[in-house]
């Protein structure tokens, strides 16, 4: 559970430890790590992996392998919509946000099976935030994933769900819930998925391959930050939390989990590689709406 989330405008550290999980809003300042701090009784007794996003209106949404369970502030259950579970999938898991408006939870989970034990897909719902009932469902292009979602910070409609897949590869898709419909719509590429977002409409990507980072922004320049320039000899950006790195072992391969092995290791500090500039690849949902804000 332990990670960085992006919430409302801010960074915010979550971590799980002897039955209990804290929220801690990262200062804007540099007097201070964290302007505030929340904390809740840990659901998953067992300790399972869960993933929590702090809402609106101070209460916490769980995502576990079996359902989606929003706790108030002192702690009580407001819902609980479960789900299906992956059971063949011991490294998937879902991952849950309030949409930027506040009106709704984002939940990505294990889909149903069909009448032929077929499975057409992971599923994202979006779940009335104070009711937990199911507005709406889409199946998304991935299976069996490990999720998460990203807000950018100046709160557009849409946010970012990473879906990673293993030696499979990640997606990286643009969700958005306006008038009543959710939407899905797929952003960066398998080789290069998007795994960060910044001010402004900034992305960064990183080579599946963990070669190098990439910051994407309309109407500027990429600009490349390779591994090479900045990390030691053969170590490369793996994973999807910002900080981790890994040693690339003997003979690996490309793509995901699969690509990376061995314990984690700091980055010591280095003037960063800048390579030549690129054409911006920004989606098209981000693009029309920095041309409507103009």
């Amino acid at each position: 559970m332990d990670g960085r989330l992006l919430r409302d405008g801010a960074h915010r550290l979550v971590s799980r430890h002897e039955g209990v999980i804290t929220v801690g809003r990262v200062a804007a300042g540099p007097s201070r790590v964290l302007t505030e701090r929340a904390t809740w009784t840990d659901p998953a007794a067992d300790g399972s992996d869960t993933y929590c996003s702090p809402l609106p209106d101070g209460a916490l949404a769980v995502s576990g392998r079996q359902a989606v369970t929003v706790h108030e502030a002192d702690g009580s259950v407001r819902w609980e919509h479960r789900h299906e579970t992956w059971p063949d999938s011991g490294e998937a898991s879902g991952a849950c946000t309030p949409d930027p408006a506040g009106r709704v939870v984002l939940a990505a989970m294990a889909g149903p099976l069909g009448p032929d034990r077929s499975y057409a897909g992971d599923i994202c719902r979006a779940l009335d935030l104070a009711t937990g009932e199911v507005l709406a469902e889409h199946v998304l292009p991935s299976f069996s994933a490990t999720y998460a979602f990203q807000q950018f910070p100046e709160a557009p409609p849409e946010v970012l769900l990473t879906a990673s897949m293993g030696q499979d590869g990640t997606r990286c898709l643009l969700v958005t819930w306006t008038d009543g419909r959710l939407g899905i719509r797929a952003a960066g590429t398998a080789e290069e998925p998007y795994v960060g977002l910044g001010a402004d409409g900034v992305l960064i990507g990183q080579d599946v391959g963990g070669g190098y980072l990439c910051r994407t922004q309309e109407g500027a320049d990429d600009v490349l930050v390779e591994a090479g320039g900045v990390l030691p000899e053969e170590w490369v950006f793996v994973g999807y939390t910002p900080g981790r790195l890994r040693r690339r072992p003997a003979g690996a391969g490309r793509g995901g989990r699969g690509a990376v092995g061995g314990g984690a290791y700091p980055s010591p500090p280095r003037r960063p590689h800048a390579q030549a500039p690129r054409r911006s690849r920004l989606p098209a949902a981000v693009r029309g709406r920095r041309r409507a804000a103009r």
